[in-house]
């Protein structure tokens, strides 16, 4: 749960308008200066109810459900950071308590906890997370719903790992994350685990201080207890610039 929008992931939300614009409050602050050897980052926020939109895919949060609200957010970091000369190091814990309304099945309670690392060393950054839920936040995924209720998971745990290194203008890449749904209720009847692996290899080039260029691969595999298949295999490339 870094400061960016879960989007799939990281959950400190973006309260203005970028990539989940919500209603509500949030503070922020650093305990110390970035550059001590020694300094602490919080985050505290509290959304009335969502902004009825976000980036996340159709079916996958609880607003892209048609109907759905997401009420009552309140979010909580904290992100302790040691700066010993060459090499930095940020932590993360994080949680979260969230009212998801959803059709058919009613108001579910849906608690989320998270730990992170970051390390930075010149040009090189190593990452890892680790998140976990409890509680329904959609009603059909990883399975569709049915007139017996959803198929929706209630146990969900997510992690990604990865890294980039810089040299000069050019930035190479790698992220490899995992979700793990467990105990999905299946159509035919009982529950199963479905798990999806997203690795996304990329190269981005800077060519000005205002323009860069970024290609990603995505393969993106979807794993049932019968089934295994892609839900994305591409080449995207994107054209970064700003003022």
């Amino acid at each position: 749960m870094r400061p960016v929008h879960e989007g799939g992931n990281p959950f400190v939300e973006e309260s203005g308008l970028k990539l989940d614009p919500d209603y509500g409050a949030s503070l922020e602050g650093d305990v110390g200066k970035k550059d001590d050897v020694l300094s602490l980052g919080w985050w505290a926020q509290y959304f009335v109810v969502d902004g009825t939109t976000n980036v996340s895919l159709p079916g996958r949060d609880t607003i892209s459900v048609p109907g759905a609200r997401r009420r009552n957010q309140t979010i909580a970091r904290l992100e302790p950071r040691i700066n010993a000369g060459p090499v930095n190091i940020a932590l993360g814990a994080s949680g979260e308590y969230l009212e998801a309304d959803l059709p058919t099945i009613g108001e579910q309670n849906v608690w989320r906890a998270a730990g992170d690392a970051t390390v930075t060393f010149a040009g090189l950054k190593i990452l890892g997370e680790v998140q976990h839920q409890d509680g329904r936040h959609v009603v059909g995924f990883p399975f569709a719903a049915t007139a017996a209720g959803p198929g929706s998971s209630k146990n969900i745990s997510y992690a990604q790992v990865g890294g980039d290194y810089t040299l000069g203008p050019v930035t190479a890449r790698y992220y490899v994350s995992v979700g793990i749904y467990n105990d999905a209720p299946m159509p035919t009847g009982g529950t199963a685990t479905v798990t999806e692996w997203l690795h996304v290899p990329a190269l981005a080039f800077a060519v000005s201080p205002n323009i860069s260029l970024l290609g990603e691969l995505v393969f993106w595999q979807h794993n049932t207890p019968t089934t295994s298949s892609l839900n994305d295999r591409s080449f995207n490339l994107t054209l970064y610039a700003h003022l």
